[in-house]
């Protein structure tokens, strides 16, 4: 008898597991009462041993040690080869580790006997969009949603697609069908993806709602909390959004976005620019040759009256990006009045 655990959803529930340690074995004495009746029922209750091994690929994948679980997979594939189910999964394990064209390579010669298959193209899909093919992404996605419109990570991998084609409001609608699918199922990474493409479409109060579901999950909190001060920002609300730009900080101290946007913040306030200029400074020490920061440190300098330390900075914002048209005329203006000046 065939005892197949489905993997796709279940990962997506489960996959900030993949964040934490690896485990030697799949399922332990450490682990919950459900999840060895689970192993129990799906690995040791397997009759087909080619299936038994999927299965504890798996678990292993679940529990985040990918290495195991390609392992399995391959184990499991060499007793059933071709196996539609299994390769699909092997495929997930690669997508989960980052090995994009691998998953591709196995995935389109699974697609040749599995074209009705909505994991296949749904898994095709992902490696192509993870690739930049987005064509190739947009074919396999909506053929995926085609055969089974009720996957609600179809829609969400789809509505990056189309934020890819420039067409948000498209994406939006695509991000909240697979919110309103997933329903009780809590899905973190569409609702943080919902706030931030609404956000795009300043839709900001929107962007808040969402934020706000995610400030108690530890694996999106910093997330959330940058996200709350760049939306309130939009609402010139100075108090709301420094609160929340703060709390990122505590979460984050080495992720320079957060410095840059309390920087952005206090550059607004005549009496807290010595501060933004601080902050500013601070995001570019962390990332050195970004031409955003650069530009800030050079306005903030600008408006602190600190002239030449503000060319300096906007040659170097144009240098690392030529084709921004207001860095390059900043350092035409700045250059024509301090020659004027001496």
């Amino acid at each position: 008898m065939k005892k197949i655990l489905i993997l796709t959803l279940l990962l997506f529930v489960l996959l900030p597991i993949l964040l934490f340690g690896k485990n030697d074995e799949p399922v332990t004495k450490e682990d919950t009462p459900k999840m060895r009746e689970a192993y129990e029922t799906f690995v040791l209750g397997e009759a087909n041993p080619a299936f038994a091994l999927n299965n504890k690929g798996n678990f292993y994948l679940i529990k985040g040690d990918i290495k195991n679980a390609i392992a399995k997979y391959h184990e499991a594939l060499k007793i059933s080869p071709g196996n539609v189910l299994i390769s699909n999964n092997l495929s997930w394990a690669y997508i989960v580790s980052g090995q994009y064209k691998k998953a591709q390579k196995l995935l389109e010669k699974t697609i040749t006997i599995a074209e009705n298959n909505p994991s296949t193209n749904f898994y095709l899909g992902v490696a192509s969009l993870k690739l930049g093919e987005i064509t190739k992404a947009k074919k396999y996605l909506e053929r995926a949603i085609e055969l089974d419109s009720n996957h609600p990570y179809s829609h969400y991998y789809f509505a990056m697609v189309l934020e890819a084609e420039g067409l948000i409001k498209e994406a939006i609608v695509e991000a909240e069908t697979a919110a309103f699918i997933l329903g009780k199922v809590w899905g973190p990474e569409v609702a943080l993806y919902l706030a931030q493409i609404y956000g795009q479409a300043g839709m900001f109060q929107k962007s808040i709602l969402q934020y706000r579901k995610l400030v108690d999950e530890p694996n999106y909190a910093f997330e959330a909390y940058y996200g709350l001060g760049i939306s309130y920002g939009h609402f010139n609300d100075f108090e709301k959004s420094e609160a929340n730009f703060l709390k990122a900080e505590e979460l984050n101290k080495k992720n320079p976005r957060v410095y840059y946007g309390l920087a952005k913040l206090y550059s607004t306030k005549k009496d807290e620019l010595k501060k933004g200029l601080k902050f500013a400074n601070k995001a570019l020490n962390l990332d050195e040759n970004n031409p955003r920061y650069l530009y800030l440190v050079g306005w903030i300098s600008y408006k602190v009256g600190e002239l030449e330390e503000a060319l300096k900075h906007f040659r170097l914002a144009h240098k690392y990006d030529p084709d921004n048209k207001e860095y390059g005329r900043q350092v035409r203006v700045l250059e024509r009045a301090l020659n004027e000046k001496r």
